[in-house]
């Protein structure tokens, strides 16, 4: 029954969120996959701002105290927009044989992922000594607390925790293993999302093939139910996804609605790892030179990603936390070479990325004019360049370092890398019979 509850929680979640960006967003703008991908990103959003909120205002967090925000917002939902009906589109993919096949794979890996998950119970290091750790003494403390950060020495932002306190309260029980679903869930939406947004500027079947790419990556599928279910590299690709694809969306249609949700995205990614935060910052300027290029601005609409982006580092300046081991570290100019050369290598793991940076690289080299300019390449650039010069300032050896945190940064990438790939391929091949030429297949 546990494992039910929780289920039942992320459909209500996907639900809530999709009818909200269903009802404010212009319909022929956003297809039904790119509604159900942002609309679950939403929904976590708005569980992390509500558990932040409440832990700093000492509401007392109780089941009652956490759904009737969410009662209060399904009646406002009901009152405000009870002309509008929620139209539900065909889902449409081509009829080819292999396309089916595609269609077939896609959803036996997502089974597969939720039944490792509801098999396995939580072994990664980081998964149970940090998130979930953090989770259950939110959850024991009645909010946010920073006893724990002293308890476990961590530094890690409360975002994971915040939303694994959430799941904890409704179901009455620091459930672990339950809970290991709800990083399960990340995997569908994130294909979802991909689908919904390459479709957006390519077509159907382009879209297929390169989600079934992405989905089919195995440190991937390892953290979404597997070895490393329960860290929190997956929701944070989600989040940089879900903030490139509104960010694109904005680009290409002009609407300042989807640049305001684009800026929550980014803000909120500050919340779930460290590296949300540069994130935050390359959004912002990348988000700066789209609008120089539009030669429009909208400088207002990221007050409210600032806002939240902020108030993670208000809570840490007011309330200091275990410190980060990088205030101990300097710059070494000479390991360059060995840092370059060692994250070379991971490039090259086939075994764990297919063929997925080597096509990156190709798309460089066929249409680097084209691909500069994408939003979703800018965005992974600048934050891939943040990673270098974390491994140029650790503290720690930087091949250690590198082996063992690495992958985990390129899978927060990969989205990124993914859209981008997608977009120089169908540029190229859009003629080819293969791809097809028309939106619409």
């Amino acid at each position: 029954m546990t494992y039910l509850a929780v289920v039942i929680i992320i459909l209500v979640l996907s639900c809530l969120g999709y009818a909200i960006l269903n009802s404010i967003l212009p319909k022929k703008l956003a297809n039904l996959q790119f509604l159900i991908g942002g609309g679950y990103a939403l929904a976590l959003f708005l569980v992390i701002a509500q558990m932040f909120l409440m832990s700093l205002l000492n509401l007392g967090i109780t089941r009652m105290t956490i759904l009737f925000p969410w009662s209060i917002l399904v009646i406002s939902y009901f009152i405000f927009f009870r002309r509008r009906k929620i139209l539900i589109p065909s889902i449409t993919f081509p009829n080819g044989i292999l396309e089916k096949l595609g269609i077939i794979l896609l959803s036996s890996l997502v089974i597969f992922v939720g039944m490792e998950g509801i098999l396995r119970e939580p072994i990664g290091w980081d998964a149970v000594a940090t998130w979930m750790l953090q989770g259950k003494g939110f959850y024991y403390s009645g909010g946010l607390s920073t006893d724990i950060y002293r308890y476990a020495q961590i530094d890690s932002p409360p975002g994971i925790g915040l939303i694994l306190m959430f799941f904890y309260t409704l179901l009455g029980r620091g459930d672990d293993h339950a809970v290991l679903l709800f990083f399960g869930s990340i995997y569908p939406v994130i294909l979802f999302l991909l689908y919904g947004s390459i479709k957006s500027y390519t077509n159907a079947r382009t879209a297929l093939l390169f989600t079934l790419f992405f989905a089919t990556l195995q440190l991937a599928i390892r953290q979404a139910g597997r070895f490393e279910a329960g860290y929190a590299d997956l929701p944070l690709s989600y989040f940089f996804l879900s903030s490139a694809a509104f960010l694109l969306n904005f680009y290409r249609t002009k609407r300042s609605l989807f640049f305001l949700i684009a800026t929550l995205f980014a803000g909120i990614a500050s919340f779930v790892k460290n590296e949300g935060s540069a994130f935050f910052l390359v959004f912002l300027l990348v988000s700066l030179f789209a609008q120089i290029r539009l030669r429009r601005w909208y400088i207002w609409y990221t007050i409210p990603g600032i806002i939240t982006f902020a108030s993670w580092l208000l809570f840490k300046y007011f309330y200091p936390l275990h410190p980060s081991y990088y205030e101990q570290s300097y710059f070494v100019i000479e390991r360059w070479d060995l840092v370059i050369k060692q994250m070379f290598f991971e490039f090259f793991r086939v075994d764990r990325w297919n063929f997925l940076w080597l096509g990156l690289f190709l798309s460089i080299f066929l249409l680097p004019k084209k691909i500069v300019t994408f939003i979703p390449f800018q965005l992974m650039l600048l934050q891939f360049i943040g990673y270098f010069f974390i491994y140029m300032v650790t503290p720690l050896d930087p091949v250690d370092h590198i082996v063992g945190s690495l992958d985990r940064l390129l899978l927060q990438l990969a989205p990124l890398a993914i859209l981008s790939i997608a977009y120089c391929s169908y540029a190229i091949l859009k003629n080819s019979s293969f791809l097809g030429t028309s939106r619409n297949d």
